[in-house]
């Protein structure tokens, strides 16, 4: 009997040790990767090692908005992030929604929008740590997205950070300074990727 109880606490003590921390990234097109520019999940990995599993739940288009063009709750990639049971969510979203064909009609819903993504992952995911992500910069006007409007959303997404007790990763004031990280004003490339990268490591590791 004393026998199999080492052995039992030798499995469950080799299990504890090897288990991976998971890590989901929540986001759109700069965090799933678009048109050729790197996602920085594939870096976070490396940078994290063995010990975690980092997955890529980042829909290209996606908007926090319910009511915008593309809602991120509408996505298959919402579900994967609803199903990973993960120990650690980062939530990069809000570029998408200063389009003006979603912010200019229903900025008064983005605080509440995003409250209720935050309270619908936790719902599933109960024990995750949740890092909300302050945007990238937008060096240029492409795609309609407007760096203007990303400003306003800023100390929205800090609001909601202290409200609800959680941690916030600054991906924007490192790279204001940066507009050769993204060759289309928007989406990084491989030095953004890294820069970002970075910056979710440190935070998660600190």
């Amino acid at each position: 009997m004393k026998i199999i109880k080492l052995i039992l606490l030798f499995l469950i003590t080799t299990n504890t040790l090897f288990a991976q921390i998971k890590v989901s990234c929540v986001g759109n097109s700069i965090t799933e990767g678009w048109n050729g520019n790197p996602s920085y999940v594939p870096i976070l990995q490396k940078l994290l090692g063995a010990n975690y599993i980092v997955k890529n739940n980042g829909k290209s288009g996606a908007t926090i908005l319910n009511k915008g063009n593309k809602p991120y709750c509408k996505q298959e990639a919402f579900l994967r992030a609803l199903n990973d049971n993960a120990d650690i969510i980062t939530i990069l979203l809000g570029t998408n929604d200063t389009k003006s064909q979603n912010w200019d009609k229903y900025s008064s819903d983005f605080k509440s929008d995003y409250v209720a993504l935050i309270d619908t992952l936790q719902s599933t995911n109960r024990n995750a740590k949740i890092f909300l992500v302050i945007p990238v910069p937008a060096c240029r006007g492409n795609f309609g997205i407007r760096n203007d409007i990303l400003n306003l959303e800023i100390p929205i997404i800090k609001q909601i950070a202290k409200e609800k007790g959680l941690p916030i990763i600054d991906a924007n004031t490192p790279l204001l300074e940066s507009c050769n990280y993204f060759n289309d004003g928007v989406h990084p490339n491989a030095e953004g990727a890294n820069a970002i990268a970075l910056l979710l490591y440190q935070s998660i590791t600190k």
